[in-house]
């Protein structure tokens, strides 16, 4: 997946029924619009949670849904 200007997607990974998706961007929202458009044609969302932090801080402030 490329993220252009707005990201790098750092790394990601799969288990448990669950996979991560790990982006470095100042522009997390953009971002997450960029990637949902990707992962929504591959079909369920339902139960697609998406998130940001600042890497010096240890909570995250949620942007889906």
């Amino acid at each position: 997946m490329d993220l252009g200007d707005i990201g790098i997607v750092d790394g990601h990974d799969f288990g448990s029924g669950e996979m991560n998706v790990f982006v470095h961007t100042d522009s997390p929202k953009l971002a997450f619009e960029k990637i949902r458009s990707f992962l929504s044609a591959g079909g369920n969302m339902r139960e697609m949670k998406a998130g940001f932090r600042a890497f010096e801080e240890d909570n995250y402030t949620a942007v889906y849904p």
